[in-house]
């Protein structure tokens, strides 16, 4: 049956008007799945997760500075079985020498033959493999090198923080931020973008500023082209004066509209996401000591790709992660951080303001100071990690996923959590295309009476 045949016909018997009246659904409420956290981790915390369905199957890998997971003596980085809910050592792991050791990041990423999990971070060694100083690759079953040549200064112990894959600029390229003068054998001051094959150093001339570094890496498109934003500590980049955040266009440096003010030296940005809060997709920026022109010191603030604005009340501490996730309500901004007690380390944006997100975190008896350090939202499920003891007054060892309600209302048919006339338009689509989906009746068959079945349902609401 034709679209505008079905339409005329509903049309007809007087059942098409509730459409052009939206109505938002029920809400329904996320759950906590503690079992990652159980025993979770000890001597340290989590920081970076990634998903990645490698030759083993369907799982989630998780970074940071712990010394055991999941009851064994793990360092730095583990692998979480979907299936099994069990967490696994990478090979023989990761080793830190004689100095301090951690994971920052975790990217997936085809070189060439297939995806493998990077790692990167602050470490002597993967696997004993030669030339896997602070960033190796993972195929399931060994440890690569990828050549990047770190720690060739002995008076300068290179790190990764932070690493992207994005073909915002036609290849799909790995970009790597963090503390480093060379890569690969090339200049690259703090940032640098690899092939597969070599590297290409991003910077020009050496970072300025105290302990200068690049900690986070964002792509967002803000009316000019996709761009690459690096949230850092610096005050400049390759001769740019752009304190806190620099805008890479593939080809040259600049500040985003009047930038971000450091309110001091230990002023940094250390995290970013894209978030849409319903007045169009914006680049949200977290980190510690810093302002807006004309505004207060903030822990976020928002880019729109026109001018900065201040998000929400003034956090203290630190923001360590932002992330998007829709619990149930909408796509709602988390953010995590640490010295935040007044919001409980975790928060959500709620019209514009920062809201403890359910009971927070805690660790009962313990340091004044849990801290959340990563977030991520794989999947159906928002990834919690940091030190912490129990989240939401549910025992949780430093790792957690908060895992997202399904909504079993059929005349949301286009599930994107309101009835309007889109959810119409979408099931006469099914319909015309033979799609299961659009037997509303069940009856093996598509006929009107599915249209009948449809708007009956839809104006009973949900």
């Amino acid at each position: 049956m034709p679209l505008f045949r079905a339409f005329t016909l509903v049309c007809a018997a007087g059942l098409a008007p509730a459409f052009l009246a939206p109505a938002a659904l029920a809400q329904c409420e996320a759950t906590w799945d503690t079992t990652p956290g159980t025993p979770g981790i000890a001597d340290g915390y989590v920081q970076p997760f990634a998903g990645w369905t490698d030759p083993s199957g369907a799982a989630v890998y998780a970074g940071g500075s712990f010394e055991h997971i999941g009851g064994q003596a793990i360092k730095f980085v583990s692998r979480y079985d979907l299936a099994t809910g069990k967490w696994s050592k990478l090979g023989t792991g990761i080793s830190n020498g004689n100095v301090n050791g951690f994971v920052t990041s975790l990217s997936v990423f085809d070189p060439g033959g297939g995806e493998q999990m990077v790692v990167g971070g602050f470490f002597k060694s993967a696997g004993g493999v030669k030339d896997t100083q602070s960033i190796a690759m993972w195929n399931g079953s060994a440890w690569s090198s990828l050549n990047a040549l770190l720690f060739t200064d002995p008076g300068v112990p290179d790190s990764i923080w932070d690493m992207l894959v994005t073909d915002a600029f036609g290849a799909k390229l790995l970009y790597v931020g963090g503390q480093f003068k060379t890569i690969g054998g090339n200049e690259a001051y703090g940032i640098a973008f690899w092939d597969g094959q070599r590297w290409t150093g991003m910077g020009t001339a050496p970072m300025d500023g105290w302990s200068p570094g690049i900690f986070e890496l964002e792509v967002f498109d803000d009316g000019s082209g996709p761009a690459i934003y690096a949230g850092v500590r610096f005050s400049g980049i390759s001769g740019v004066s752009s304190p806190l955040i620099a805008k890479w266009d593939g080809n040259f440096w600049s500040k985003p509209g009047t930038g971000l003010i450091a309110n001091g030296s230990f002023a940094d940005v250390a995290a970013m996401a894209v978030f849409d809060d319903g007045s169009g997709p914006a680049l949200y920026v977290g980190g510690s000591d810093f302002h807006v022109s004309g505004g207060p010191t903030c822990s976020v603030a928002k880019w729109d790709g026109t001018k900065w604005t201040t998000v929400g009340q003034n956090l203290g501490g630190r923001v360590w992660d932002l992330s998007v996730f829709d619990d149930g309500s909408g796509p709602a901004l988390f953010s995590g951080g640490t010295a935040q007690p007044d919001i409980k380390y975790l928060a959500k944006l709620v019209n514009g303001q920062w809201v403890t997100y359910r009971g927070g975190i805690e660790v009962p008896n313990g340091p004044p100071w849990p801290s959340i350090f990563g977030m991520a939202t794989i999947g159906d499920s928002l990834w919690i990690g940091g030190d912490y003891k129990e989240i939401d007054g549910q025992t949780a060892s430093g790792i957690v996923r908060l895992v997202a309600c399904e909504s079993d209302c059929y005349a949301d048919f286009n599930a994107d959590g309101v009835l309007d006339l889109f959810d119409f338009l979408a099931f006469v689509n099914a319909f015309n295309a033979g799609q299961p989906a659009a037997d509303c009746d069940g009856d093996q068959g598509l006929t009107l009476f599915d249209f009948l079945c449809f708007v009956n349902a839809f104006n009973a609401g949900c």
